[in-house]
């Protein structure tokens, strides 16, 4: 698909300090945060700063098409770290998801406060990514108990 066919006049301007951050982690990385979502009429849905920064660097992006009825989730996928020094240092080599939903921004390399089964623990991103359909409906309940107090 083009994105060029992708319909964006229902979304609103993103803050300037979200979209700032955003496309500092693309010059510095040379990749766009995370694929966008569209809807089965090309209406965006979720992604519009990666949906802007791809047009405007002329880069190729994920496209997820998902119903509109259909529930999505943005989940941060990353590892625990602990900080020593002054550096945060990498705990285990086991992933773990979280829903994602506070609203800030977000990017592979942040260091987030987390929920987990015991007590609060701080985690590096290494991938943001969605949880669709059933997957959401399943993992929603489960991941809301470690989300609470997450920043």
């Amino acid at each position: 698909m083009d994105i060029g066919e992708i319909r964006t006049d229902h979304m609103t301007l993103p803050r300037s300090e979200k979209l700032h951050y955003y496309e500092n982690f693309y010059k510095t990385t040379g990749k766009l945060v995370h694929p966008i979502v569209i809807d089965e009429e090309n209406r965006l849905r979720d992604g519009y700063i990666s949906y802007l920064l791809a047009r405007k660097y002329g880069e190729q992006i994920d496209i997820l098409k998902v119903p509109s009825r259909q529930s999505i989730a943005k989940i941060v996928i990353g590892r625990h770290v602990y900080r020593v020094d002054g550096e945060y240092r990498i705990k285990c080599n086991k992933y773990y998801r979280w829903l994602y939903d506070l609203g800030h921004a977000v990017v592979p390399g942040d260091i987030l406060r987390v929920e987990t089964k015991k007590g609060k623990a701080y985690m590096c991103v290494e991938k943001i990514d969605y949880l669709i359909g059933k997957e959401c409906y399943s993992q929603h309940a489960r991941a809301l108990k470690h989300m609470e107090n997450t920043m």
